[in-house]
């Protein structure tokens, strides 16, 4: 018997509708006062927030309940911003303008409940001073390291799929995985696995929930040993 060798590549993805989304958000204000400004956002974020607790139910301890609507809620500190229009006025403008005063609070949240979420966003629309940035979509960490697992080994098991091909079609046996190693996999085809809907906002996010797609591709090296003489030497 005369030993084979066969270098395979194996592919797998895996999609999963998102679990959880995190909402950016923008809270900015403008005027003369510094004060004035300040005070806007600091009642806007503190009316916010409070509608957002609401859904982060918790435990006696402290901790978020798993049936919450809401798992985190942060606020940066405020970050004030000004400046002297006189500065750039025109030669022979005498004109004295007052400093400008922006104050800007940026607020994350991450949502479980996307019906919620979305009822969050209308009520966001009825503050002048908040607007919404951005949402990204992801899994929990559970999921994450569940459809990772899956991933590789569904590519590993693509490949051996192959080897036993070859292998059955040349008369091999003892079919052996020796050596493996992940690869960049090969770009999706966004036809294959289409994407749902837009649906957005008037600030242009698309508020509509996106499979998270995991890829995987690996290279793995086989051996097997040759029957009989079938005229492939």
């Amino acid at each position: 018997m005369t030993c084979f060798t066969m270098t395979l590549r194996g592919h797998y993805t895996a999609r999963r509708f998102p679990e959880r989304a995190m909402i950016h958000l923008i809270i900015e204000s403008s005027g003369e006062s510094e004060e004035t400004v300040s005070r806007e956002v600091i009642v806007t974020c503190n009316s916010l927030r409070e509608i957002l607790e609401a859904l982060c139910l918790r435990e006696e301890n402290g901790t978020v309940k798993p049936e919450a609507a809401v798992s985190s809620i942060s606020a940066s500190h405020i970050h004030l911003v000004s400046e002297d229009l006189n500065t750039n006025n025109p030669i022979g403008d005498l004109s004295n303008r007052p400093r400008m005063h922006n104050a800007t609070i940026t607020f994350y949240t991450i949502f479980c409940d996307f019906n919620e979420m979305h009822k969050f966003i209308q009520k966001l629309d009825g503050y002048h001073n908040a607007r919404l940035k951005d949402v990204s979509w992801y899994l929990t960490d559970a999921t994450n390291h569940e459809v990772g697992a899956q991933s590789r080994k569904g590519a590993l098991l693509d490949a051996v799929m192959k080897a036993n091909q070859y292998a059955a079609a040349i008369d091999l046996e003892e079919v052996e995985a020796v050596e493996l190693k992940e690869i960049d996999p090969l770009p999706l085809n966004p036809e294959a696995y289409p994407q749902r809907p837009t649906y957005r906002h008037s600030s242009g996010v698309d508020l509509m929930p996106q499979d998270i797609v995991r890829n995987c591709a690996v290279e793995v090296y086989f051996e097997a040993l040759r029957r009989r003489f079938t005229g492939y030497e």
